[in-house]
């Protein structure tokens, strides 16, 4: 993630313009306004702010020029009102469930007054959506700045996205959530609008895309809002909606941090978003960690060329074997990859807890080497 103060330049693309059909479609939820109005006394008195934006890689500005991604807008624009610090915690290819063990460490540190969560596109492939997203809200809710975080939805190419996962969890810690989908998709499917209009490939906004993002963003900052609302306490957090959702709470174990019981043919070296992995390609290898929790994933690199397979051990009991190639499906041109998150184990002993991978001979078919990039576990 990357930190800096904003910039008072502003230079915006070619824009879609956003009506008032669009905003209310797009607006979901605004029921709490007490944290808006609290952020928007702050600017209006020009006290320094932070903002921080958390998602995959829309929220990076893949596709976008550096300056025109929605996040470094909003800052931009913000800065223009206020001095702002702006903080951007998107990485690519990461879900909710790599968001909620990492973001203490990547943004909520900083004590933000204003969060951006994206992660409707990528929570597709997130194996447990419910109990990572709510865990990842909760923690931005209550940090003790009690910043106002707001959930941008956005979508792919046939619309698809997980809001309607998401909404339910929005709703119950009653954050306000804007859509990106909901406000445009109609447009394409009525022939108003193309996809190629909006994004480059699949999923990823244009430089257009991003700035009608920002607009909604904008559009909700500038909520009028009772000034006295921003002197009542703020409700305090309900109860957890999933009982799962304590367990996702914790941290990002890499090889600087998790203790080496032994290794035989593997090394320590750079993994994708600023962590320290464990790799190999030597057949036999065996590396073997502990750590301390109640529950883990393991990250490691799925990707398209030589890459082989583990046994995972656990405790002394086989686990799986994890499969480092990455199999393109038929209508994705791109063949490269990224670090995928499976579960080791869920409600162990909150004890120190063994973990073996040996790096087999097998390989997937269309895999001509073995290998293996092993990157950290989510422990809590």
């Amino acid at each position: 993630h990357s930190i800096k103060k904003c910039s008072t330049m502003t230079s915006y693309a070619h824009t879609i313009s956003l009506t008032d059909e669009q905003y209310q479609r797009a607006l979901i939820d605004s029921t709490q306004q007490i944290r808006l109005a609290r952020l928007l006394r702050k600017v209006q008195n020009k006290e320094p702010i932070t903002y921080g934006a958390i998602g995959g890689s829309i929220t990076a500005g893949a596709h976008a020029q550096p300056d025109q991604a929605y996040a470094p807008l909003l800052g931009k624009w913000l800065n223009e009102q206020t001095p702002t610090q702006f903080i951007n915690a998107g990485i690519g290819a990461s879900n909710s469930l790599f968001g909620t063990f990492r973001v203490a460490k990547d943004l909520l540190c900083h004590q933000p007054d204003l969060i951006t969560v994206e992660f409707a596109v990528n929570d597709a492939n997130n194996p447990n959506i419910e109990p990572a997203f709510e865990a990842l809200i909760r923690q931005c809710l209550a940090i003790p700045n009690l910043p106002l975080v707001v959930l941008i939805f956005t979508m792919r190419r046939d619309g698809h996205n997980v809001q309607h996962i998401h909404i339910p969890i929005g709703k119950h810690y009653d954050v306000p959530m804007l859509s990106y989908r909901d406000a445009l998709y109609p447009l394409i499917t009525e022939g108003k609008l193309t996809w190629e209009d909006l994004s480059p490939d699949e999923v990823h906004p244009n430089d257009a895309g991003h700035h009608y993002i920002f607009q909604l963003l904008k559009r909700y900052l500038q909520t009028p809002i009772n000034g006295d609302i921003a002197t009542r306490n703020t409700p305090d957090l309900p109860a957890f909606l999933d009982a799962r959702t304590s367990q996702h709470i914790g941290q990002v174990l890499d090889a600087t941090q998790l203790k080496c019981v032994s290794n035989s043919g593997w090394q320590q070296g750079p993994h994708k978003g600023g962590y320290t992995g464990w790799q190999t390609n030597n057949v036999g290898a065996m590396l073997t960690l502990q750590f301390t929790g109640k529950l883990a994933y393991i990250g490691y690199q799925k990707y398209a060329g030589d890459f082989g397979q583990v046994q995972v051990t656990l405790d002394d009991k086989p686990v799986s074997i994890l499969d480092g190639f990455y199999e393109k499906p038929i209508i994705q041109e791109w063949a490269g990859g990224h670090t995928v998150v499976d579960l080791l184990a869920c409600d162990m002993p909150n004890q120190t807890h063994t973990l073996t991978l040996e790096l087999l001979n097998q390989t997937h078919p269309d895999s001509r080497g073995h290998a293996f990039d092993l990157g950290y576990l989510l422990v809590s």
